[in-house]
């Protein structure tokens, strides 16, 4: 199979998923990181734009921002799932680090012109990268529904083998060439095709059961203010009803069958609250002379 023709399916597939992702957040929920998710697919698309270009554009640009633009999408790929499972987010410095082997590649293309390199060079950065995107799926998935997440873990982990070993056959024949429709060529793009689609999938569910697990703990929630509202509403309800008091010294008998003060109760069922004061009849009886006085000066 034409390697340029995998190539364009690798365009084709991480474009459509940067689609999906768009046309799939201006409908749903979604988290910190997925932005960064869909901005990856993008960049990922224009790479391997400029690999499939490659001999009808200048060789430095094929290699060199075909290249950047896969490690910045990568980069960004294990940004947003940083950001997507809570975690800090990269420090913006990281991304200056990509001009270390930048510079790396454009000395193996100019001064010493070695494709093999080159391709160890950015299969080291994508290994490093795909292994610490698995390693915070793994790490820091959601203990309710860590499937697809592991999922997702492992075809990163997949990818890191698949990359490691093209890079140390590259490594051992130097001859390859990027374009020429190897066995080892053919598969590692097709299976490349393969898990763009696949990842694109993973980060969607993942999102998908995160707005899931989000209604499960809302509607928890709402059921424990119905049930403390109905509960309250018992308790009104009770103050309402037949209340056994005694006839001498008005105290109330409550549910558990002891008997309290009326302030006492009504406080409890209820949030009146008591203030205590003297009635003028029981002033006459209590304090006559006070009351005389009083009536005097009202006179």
């Amino acid at each position: 199979m034409d390697i340029r023709t995998l190539l364009v399916m690798c365009i084709c597939a991480t474009a459509f998923v940067g689609v999906l992702m768009l046309l799939y957040r201006s409908r749903q929920i979604v988290y910190p990181g997925f932005g960064h998710w869909i901005a990856a697919c993008f960049f990922l698309s224009l790479g391997f734009l400029f690999i499939v270009l490659r001999g009808a554009i200048p060789l430095a640009a094929s290699a060199l921002v075909g290249n950047g633009l896969f490690m910045t999408g990568a980069s960004l790929r294990l940004d947003g799932t940083r950001r997507f499972l809570n975690r800090p987010k990269l420090p913006e410095p990281y991304y200056y680090l990509l001009l270390i082997p930048m510079a790396g590649l454009a000395w193996y293309l100019f001064a010493r012109d070695a494709i093999s390199i080159r391709t160890a060079i950015i299969s080291l950065v994508f290994v490093i990268l795909a292994f610490s995107i698995a390693w915070e799926l793994l790490c820091h998935a959601p203990s309710e529904s860590p499937l697809v997440y592991r999922t997702a873990a492992v075809m990163h982990l997949v990818f890191c083998v698949i990359t490691t070993a093209r890079s140390l056959i590259w490594l051992i024949a130097p001859n390859n060439q990027m374009l020429t429709p190897t066995f080892l060529n053919v598969l590692y793009f097709f299976l490349l095709s393969l898990f763009e689609v696949g990842y694109g999938m993973c980060f969607m569910m993942m999102n998908n059961e995160r707005v899931e697990e989000d209604l499960r703990s809302s509607e928890r929630n709402l059921r424990e203010k119905n049930a403390e509202l109905a509960r309250a509403i018992s308790e009104v309800k009770t103050l309402s009803g037949l209340l056994p008091i005694c006839a001498h010294c008005k105290m109330i008998r409550n549910d558990t069958g002891y008997w309290q003060r009326i302030e006492h109760y009504i406080q409890e069922h209820s949030d009146a609250q008591f203030s205590h004061g003297i009635c003028p009849d029981c002033m006459r009886k209590l304090y006559p002379e006070v009351a005389d006085e009083l009536d005097e000066e009202g006179k």
